[in-house]
């Protein structure tokens, strides 16, 4: 299972560089991670589409208990399980996914830095689907129910930020849907290549270097294939055309989009679907 250890979270941010800021965490004996820069980790996702005051970032970093760290194929969320807490996930990548009884599994999505892994157990109390690391190392921070439900009702915002989470993994879980039944397997594939750097690029974890995006790509052939509904022969062939039309480039960790234009053509890739609030809307948090 994983263990719990103790963070401390360094700030870097290049002079002049225009980049989202980046975190870096660093494993340390007997220190602390301030509450301001744990407020930056736990709120990374919520503020890429609800704006948060100090006081909110402050809130939610001091409910967190604890963090863990889980290595690759570890089990961070059972399926079946009745959970106490919230688990967002700090560093690495990991995913969400239904396990049949014969052994397979269809992966959901895939979460980055700042996702709750199980917000939606807040509210059922049970959790239908499991969540696995894949990354080599993945950290988690846990906010307990009881505290997340007294924050909510204390600071009404933060209530709607969450609100507005479970809208964004609808419309993914939506586009997934899409993505399976209506899109050939180079579609699939492209359209899955360019959420996740959008994603990762929206918390500063995506680097855009002379036209190309690269990132951090700890997702095996049998991932895509559990992710897209196709075989690993099936991926390994599309994925081996991808870099063929010199759209794509990847190592085993790493992933290039060595043409974005023509990969976001090639998947109908429209990342609207991935902003959960529109300017204006009746939604907003001004308006409520």
């Amino acid at each position: 299972m994983g263990h719990e250890t103790e963070w401390t979270v360094m700030e870097r941010q290049n002079p002049g560089d225009d980049k989202p800021r980046e975190l870096t965490w660093a494993a340390s004996r007997g220190r602390q991670c301030t509450r301001t820069l744990m407020a930056d980790i736990v709120t990374r996702r919520l503020t890429t589409h609800s704006p948060l005051s100090q006081v909110e970032r402050q809130a939610l970093a001091g409910a967190v208990t604890n963090i863990r760290e889980f290595a690759s194929g570890e089990e961070i969320v059972r399926q079946g399980a009745h959970p106490s807490e919230c688990r967002v996930l700090v560093s690495g990548m990991a995913v969400p996914y239904k396990g049949l009884p014969a052994g397979s599994r269809q992966i959901m999505t895939f979460a980055v830095p700042g996702d709750f892994l199980d917000l939606d157990g807040l509210t059922t109390g049970r959790m239908d689907y499991a969540v696995m690391a894949l990354s080599p190392r993945c950290t988690v921070s846990a906010i307990p129910h009881a505290t997340l439900r007294a924050l909510m009702r204390e600071h009404a915002n933060l209530a709607s930020a969450l609100w507005r989470q479970t809208a964004l993994d609808a419309a993914i879980y939506r586009e997934w849907v899409v993505n399976m039944g209506q899109r050939s397997a180079p579609q699939r594939i492209a359209h899955l290549i360019c959420e996740v750097f959008v994603r990762l690029q929206e918390v500063g974890l995506a680097d855009k270097v002379s036209g190309c995006r690269t990132f951090d790509w700890p997702v095996t052939q049998a991932d895509i294939a559990d992710a897209t509904g196709m075989s690993s022969v099936h991926v390994n062939r599309t994925l081996q055309c991808l870099r063929a039309e010199k759209l794509i480039a990847f190592s085993q960790r790493q992933m290039t989009i060595l043409n974005w234009g023509a990969l976001e053509q090639l998947a109908a890739f429209d990342a609207d679907y991935l902003q959960p609030l529109v300017p204006g809307h009746v939604g907003s948090t001004q308006q409520m």
